[in-house]
């Protein structure tokens, strides 16, 4: 994505992109959700691994574990949510606006499929792909919820 800002916005300074979802909204909505999935919130595939963390730690009697997994976790949610809300919700500046373009669906596609595969995941883990899972917890000397 960093292509599409550097030919529409003339730059690849996060602070220099505002507006994204005004001027390339399929992109900005893309990349809104892509912070919500990389940064672990329900309903994508990271948020259940994040869960069965938390409780490993409260039933392992470390609760300072969970706490401070709970903190850095809305430290980086705040730290990764102000620069990309920035861009895709600050007002736009009219010189680094770009003009009206229609958004390539070769460059859009891919990244909602995966957005799409890991939504997909986060709401429904197939039994052949959680078995497999458990399998390599087991490997590990773990196990899996």
């Amino acid at each position: 994505m960093s292509r599409v800002f550097a030919i529409d916005y003339g730059t690849k300074r996060t602070r220099q992109v505002t507006g994204l979802l005004r001027a390339l909204p399929v992109t900005g909505a893309l990349f809104v959700a892509g912070l919500f999935a990389i940064t672990g919130a329900p309903p994508f595939i990271l948020f259940p691994s994040e869960i069965a963390l938390l409780a490993g730690a409260v039933h392992g009697g470390q609760i300072w574990i969970a706490v401070v997994m709970i903190v850095l976790q809305g430290t980086i949610f705040m730290a990764m949510g102000s620069g990309v809300l920035g861009m895709a919700l600050g007002a736009p500046d009219p010189e680094r606006r770009p003009p009206a373009v229609r958004e390539d669906r070769w460059l859009v596609g891919p990244p909602l499929a995966l957005l799409a595969l890991t939504l997909l995941l986060g709401l429904h883990l197939p039994a052949g792909l959680q078995r497999a899972l458990a399998a390599a917890a087991g490997a590990l000397g773990g196990s899996a919820p």
